[in-house]
């Protein structure tokens, strides 16, 4: 009797011939439809051999333009690889890549207030055949807290924008971040005193604390 193949090895298997596939089409397209063609053919594929059915809409109209596919709460927005101010980049402050983050962050708040489904529900995928870009709702709230700390929002402020049940509990998460603060501003402070008292160096330690 031939092994049954969990649906999980299934996909797992099938996700790097999707990405082979499309790399493959990247390489030849001239523009994103291209490689929102391959797409569907290739997840055509994996339904097939799954057993599955994925519900997509394409061109799906929202506040902010057209997302390119919608699979349930799963969002797509694919570009052309060759466009210099669109492609994906292999960063994620790569011009394109930035871009795309930006888009996908506007098809989740469209979603919300036009379909009503949470933010934290819906996940977006930006693809070139060449990269592929996830994004959450849960690393637009990480980078939102990143930024708000290293502006020198004190965490009160953050942790009631964020909802979160105390103060101590954003400090946690987010201790890697001030703990960077605290480096960074030990830093300039050897610059800035570079010598103890009286010119003689000296051990003057600065504790850093957070406001509450």
């Amino acid at each position: 009797m031939p092994e049954v193949q969990s649906l999980d090895d299934l996909i797992a298997k099938k996700a790097l011939e999707y990405a082979d596939q499309i790399k493959a089409a990247a390489a030849m397209a001239d523009k994103e439809e291209e490689i929102r063609i391959e797409s569907e053919k290739q997840l055509a594929f994996i339904q097939k051999e799954a057993g599955i059915k994925l519900e997509g809409k394409h061109e799906f109209t929202v506040a902010s333009g057209r997302i390119d596919s919608v699979y349930s709460r799963v969002i797509i927005e694919y570009k052309n690889p060759k466009s210099p101010g669109d492609h994906i980049g292999p960063k994620g402050d790569s011009p394109g890549s930035k871009k795309v983050i930006e888009q996908i962050k506007k098809r989740f708040y469209d979603l919300r207030r036009e379909h009503g489904q949470p933010l934290n529900s819906l996940f977006g995928v930006g693809l070139d055949g060449n990269y592929f870009i996830f994004v959450r709702f849960h690393d637009l709230r990480h980078t939102f807290a990143s930024l708000m700390l290293l502006r020198g929002t004190k965490p009160k402020v953050i942790s009631e924008a964020l909802g979160h049940s105390s103060v101590a509990f954003t400090m946690d998460v987010y201790s890697h971040i001030i703990e960077g603060m605290q480096s960074e501003a030990m830093a300039l402070l050897d610059e800035v005193l570079p010598l103890g008292k009286n010119g003689m160096s000296g051990e003057n330690n600065v504790n850093l604390t957070s406001e509450n």
